[in-house]
C-alpha cells in the first residue's frame, strides 16, 4: 500500500471528526463499507475499544462516515460519525507520513 493510499485512511478517520451526519456508503464504497465493518468491530471486540468513529473521503467528499459502539458506556450515548475524541499522540503520525510521502517523491 502507498504511503497516500495510508494518509487517505488515516484522515478518513479524523474526518469523521467533521462530519456533519452519518453519511450511508454509496454504491461505488458499499462493498469497502461493509468489510470495514467487520474488521471494526472485530478490532473493538479484541481490543475493548468502547468507540470509534470513521469516515471514507475521495477527493474532497465524505463518502461514507458512521460511529460505533458507545461515546459513553455508562449512559449507552451511542459513538456517531459527530463524536469528538481526544487526540492523544495521533499527530505523530501525521508527521511520519509526511516525511514517508516526502521520501518516496
Amino acid at each position: 500500500m502507498k504511503v497516500s493510499h495510508r494518509l487517505l485512511l488515516l484522515f478518513s478517520l479524523s474526518a469523521a471528526l467533521h462530519a456533519q451526519a452519518a453519511v450511508a456508503p454509496s454504491p461505488k464504497y458499499s462493498a469497502a463499507s461493509a468489510l470495514l465493518e467487520g474488521m471494526i468491530r472485530r478490532e473493538m471486540t479484541q481490543k475493548r475499544l468502547p468507540a470509534l468513529s470513521i469516515a471514507l473521503v475521495e477527493r474532497d467528499s465524505i463518502v461514507w462516515a458512521r460511529g460505533f459502539g458507545f461515546a459513553n458506556p455508562r449512559d449507552s450515548t451511542a459513538a456517531t460519525a459527530e463524536t469528538i475524541y481526544r487526540v492523544g499522540s495521533v499527530s505523530k503520525l501525521f508527521t511520519d507520513i509526511g516525511i514517508m510521502q516526502l521520501v518516496e517523491r
